[in-house]
């Protein structure tokens, strides 16, 4: 199970029955949000939520060690009604751009 905060600086993750992790991922390293949803996302207005953060991973396959690189997101999955976090999430990148083009932090 993973929980999520949206705060004015980052997003918060924390996921884990026993043990507790927790991801920060903060807006000026996120390149990339996407919503993503199914038939039954549709229906009962769910979905995942994709951030990318310009990181890849390599994944090695097969036993001739062929590999190959893909882009690595964080996903936080059947949230409700995704694209109003969406929304809520591109606005505060927007101000914080704006924020940097004015000489702010």
């Amino acid at each position: 199970m993973t929980h999520y905060a949206v705060t004015n600086k980052r997003i918060i993750l924390q996921s884990g029955i026993i043990g507790r992790d927790f991801k920060s991922i903060d807006y000026d390293k996120i390149q990339n949000v996407s919503v993503n949803k199914g038939i039954v996302g549709v229906i009962f207005n769910v979905g995942n939520l994709r951030i990318f953060t310009g990181e890849f991973e390599t994944i090695s396959f097969g036993k001739h060690g062929r590999s190959r690189t893909k882009s690595k997101h964080d996903i936080l999955r059947d949230i409700s009604d995704p694209y109003n976090i969406l929304k809520d999430i591109q606005s505060h990148l927007s101000k914080r751009k704006e924020n940097l083009y004015a000489g702010r932090t």
